[in-house]
């Protein structure tokens, strides 16, 4: 409760999420193509605007995962053919790529007992083989195995950070692994119904959601890095207000 209950009283945060979504919703109604192009591209450059207005540093993956995702929102909002689709694929799987570098790197001190073990494994495996599944049904919709090979190395790169979000949720039930656990939740739903949109039917309520959905997460992940930094920045004072007592107690 007290995580929700932070989220909502960022209202900077809340304001451009519902003003972005409503551009959104206002461009699909109108059929505006300008508008839906820059209510998608805008989304990254005035989160960053937010971000370095109350921060001054933000890690190089990080930074890095944001810059991905910006190129593959620029790529779909320009997609003319199959080369710059296929480069917004490989935009948006190299910012998964890099946050499963940074879940793994979360799991260096992670102990799990037997039972919960078992049940994130049994968890892997039936999202495996649902993948597979939506593979097998969708592999003759594509024209090359190039889209097909990016479509199911992002389905397989999203499973994964599914699965290690809930496993170190799991471990620690901290607010920063509630964090990351919707962050890549929203990420999940939203490619699904952005796959839905694309392969089997169009629905224009299924791409609001879809949009709405991609939005929160870069929010939600915003707020993950935003929480780590100043964890950093407090874990720091605290080694040097240490160290200078210790100096202190020395000299003694």
């Amino acid at each position: 409760m007290e995580f929700w209950h932070k989220m909502m009283s960022n209202k900077s945060l809340v304001i451009v999420f519902c003003t972005l979504f409503a551009l959104q919703v206002l461009a699909v109604m109108k059929d505006d193509l300008m508008l839906d192009r820059i209510a998608k591209i805008v989304v990254i450059p005035v989160l960053f605007t937010l971000y370095f207005t109350k921060m001054k540093y933000m890690a190089n993956i990080f930074l890095t995962v944001f810059l991905c995702s910006f190129l593959g929102d620029v790529f779909t909002v320009f997609h003319k053919n199959e080369l710059t689709h296929q480069l917004a694929e490989m935009a948006y799987l190299g910012s998964y790529l890099l946050l499963l570098g940074v879940l793994i790197g979360q799991f260096r001190k992670v102990r799990f007992e037997g039972v919960v073990s078992v049940y994130l494994g049994l968890i892997f495996m039936f999202n495996a083989y649902l993948l597979y599944v939506l593979y097998g049904a969708v592999k003759d919709s594509f024209v090359d195995d190039m889209s097909l090979w990016l479509y199911a190395g992002r389905g397989m790169a999203i499973v994964l950070l599914v699965f290690l979000a809930f496993a170190l949720y799991l471990s620690r039930e901290s607010k920063q692994s509630i964090i990351f656990l919707v962050t890549v939740a929203c990420f999940a739903f939203g490619d699904v119904l952005k796959y839905i949109c694309e392969l089997y039917v169009y629905f224009w309520v299924f791409e609001m959601l879809a949009i709405a959905l991609h939005s929160a997460a870069l929010i939600f992940l915003l707020s993950y890095v935003s929480n780590h930094h100043r964890k950093a920045v407090r874990d720091s004072v605290n080694n040097e207000s240490l160290q200078s007592a210790s100096s202190e107690h020395a000299t003694v």
